[in-house]
């Protein structure tokens, strides 16, 4: 077998990592049979060169390897009758959006009440404890803060397959296996020629490029428009892994699994490289070839935390539920915070989530309104001067109509869910605006 290899593809596009193959015509109009790509040896049976067989002889220039297919047809433009017919089809998506937009900012309001009163409650209620003593078992089911350092039980974490072991406060050690691969992108381009009678003749000319990627799964490359560029068929080496050390806890608290999820490995201490059937690099290789796999291991080490959560039996942790609201509330920082910082930093999420929605739900409302205005529009587009002026008007026109009925919805829902605030603000408002009236009253008089 030779250093080039199957999967390295053809000799044109051996030594570039980003190549397209842009030939109109197929280099080969012989279709070949699978055998001819694959050869029945298998994929590298022998081990003694660089690779294997899957780096041996070259399976072919490819089935019918086009790079580029180009398609053209005619469209016709639509007559100003269906134009019109399809406006007044856009009334009835307009009618569905407008009710949607209403639901989004009605519960939206519901749902900042819902977060703000349950981390109101969790402030109230929050009990601080010290991780580093005893469990204390008549707070059960209570809502309790800690901070402390992450620590678990066991032995130092190690990777026996690869000879990877972690230091010795790492809390877990997890594995990324990756191959080297061709991956295939698909470029399309759309060119449009008028040819009168309503009708244009368009061409989309779609091209391949072909790059060379780190995958942690296979890209299978049987239906590459272009397969002279051919992957491996499996990862040889292995597969991805993740191991903990057990009973993860901080202090005397055990972390329930929601809060062991959030401790994720993320520096690296280990990378390295091997050939297809898994000879290892003797260092580090400038120029990889398809189908070698690389293998990265990343820890999570212990921590200084602040938890905010409900305390169960034995002292495991787990979300805390505001019974009032029937909102979870709970909290896994990173670092010593107070109690107010987690709470402050919950509700700031929160207000960033009710901001966005309130912008969703006016987008959706000014989308609907504009759609009901989409027959008028229809019908006055053969005008040259009055069709872009009624267009404008109407995307403005709507957009003030839609910022107005936003804010009146939002206004509602204040009343609704909470009043105290809404009459707060109202008054605040309207004692503004008599303030301003009396101004000028007796700025009349002077």
């Amino acid at each position: 077998a030779s250093s080039g290899g199957d999967w390295e593809g053809s000799a044109a596009a051996k030594n570039d990592h980003d190549h397209t193959y842009d030939s109109y015509d197929s280099p080969d109009k012989k279709n070949k049979k699978t055998d001819d790509y694959y050869p029945s040896s298998g994929y590298g049976s022998s081990s003694s060169s660089r690779g294997g067989d899957y780096e041996g002889a070259y399976g072919g220039s490819g089935r019918d390897a086009y790079g580029r297919t180009t398609v053209t047809y005619k469209e016709t433009h639509k007559s100003y009758g269906n134009k019109v017919k399809d406006a007044f089809s856009a009334v009835w998506v307009g009618f569905i959006l407008i009710p949607m937009s209403f639901l989004i900012l009605w519960f939206n309001e519901a749902n900042y009440v819902a977060a703000q009163k349950a981390l109101g409650n969790a402030g109230k209620k929050a009990k601080y404890v010290d991780s580093a003593s005893p469990v204390e078992a008549e707070k059960d089911d209570e809502l309790i803060w800690l901070r402390g350092r992450t620590a678990g039980e066991g032995p130092t974490l190690t990777d026996k397959h690869f000879r990877v072991t972690a230091p010795e406060d790492a809390l877990k050690l997890k594995r990324v296996v990756e191959m080297y691969q061709w991956k295939e992108t698909k470029h399309i381009d759309k060119r449009e020629i008028p040819m009168g009678n309503n009708q244009t003749r368009v061409e989309k000319t779609e091209r391949f490029s072909y790059s060379k990627v780190w995958s942690s799964s296979v890209i299978r490359s049987d239906n590459f428009k272009d397969r002279t560029h051919r992957n491996p068929p499996e990862i040889k080496v292995g597969s991805g892994e993740v191991i903990s050390k057990p009973n993860l806890r901080v202090g005397s608290y055990k972390l329930g699994p929601g809060f062991a999820k959030r401790i994720t490995p993320t520096s690296e201490i280990s990378r390295k490289y091997f050939q297809y059937y898994g000879d290892p690099y003797p260092t580090t290789p400038a120029d990889f070839k398809i189908g070698d796999t690389r293998v990265t291991h990343t820890i999570a080490r212990a921590k200084e935390v602040t938890i905010l959560a409900k305390q169960g039996a034995g002292g495991e942790l787990s979300e805390w539920v505001d019974k009032s609201t029937g909102r979870s509330v709970y909290a896994f920082e990173h670092g010593r915070k107070s109690l107010d910082e987690i709470l402050a930093s919950q509700l700031s999420t929160e207000g960033w989530l009710c901001v966005f929605l309130r912008l969703l739900g006016f987008v959706l409302m000014w989308m609907g309104i504009s759609m009901t205005w989409e027959p008028l529009v229809a019908i006055v587009s053969p005008i040259p001067i009055l069709a872009p002026l009624i267009d404008f008007a109407r995307n403005v026109g709507t957009g003030l109509a839609a910022a107005v009925l936003s804010t009146m919805t939002i206004m509602v829902a204040w009343l609704y869910y909470r009043p105290l605030v809404a009459v707060t603000v109202i008054a605040a408002c309207s004692a503004m605006i008599y303030h301003k009236e009396l101004a000028a009253v007796f700025a009349s008089y002077m």
